[in-house]
């Protein structure tokens, strides 16, 4: 079983692109989620992570730089070629996604409660 548990910060800004494939149009969000690792020193690792469909608009609408996050999903790899060099970059492709901190309610748009996954 490939199943990875995270809580971070996103860093970047958060927006979601518009994608097209054969006959099928969906939504994506890539972005780089910062965490304290297990080592005494204080220190952080980041990798990436990529959201698809209502996944990332929930994320793009509920959450902006800063963040803190809890994410749920698979270790995957792709190979890119830049150049003349071939490199793997491994990512978390994200299957649930939750709130670690209480989020200001602004009336309109009510937020799910802490801890509570906003689009399994």
């Amino acid at each position: 079983m490939n199943s990875v548990n995270v809580i971070g910060k996103l860093i970047w800004d958060v927006k979601t692109s518009d994608v097209s494939f054969v006959g099928t149009d969906s939504v994506v969000l890539n972005n780089c989620i910062s965490y304290r690792t297990t080592s005494k020193n204080e220190h952080y690792a980041t990798i990436p992570i990529t959201v698809w469909g209502a996944r990332a608009e929930m994320l793009a609408k509920y959450f902006k730089k800063g963040d803190r996050i809890a994410i749920t999903g698979e270790l995957r790899s792709n190979k890119r070629k830049i150049g003349d060099e071939e490199y793997i970059f491994t990512y978390i492709h994200v299957d649930k996604i939750g709130f670690v901190e209480s989020k200001p309610k602004d009336g309109n748009d009510a937020c799910p409660a802490d801890g509570e996954d906003i689009a399994s």
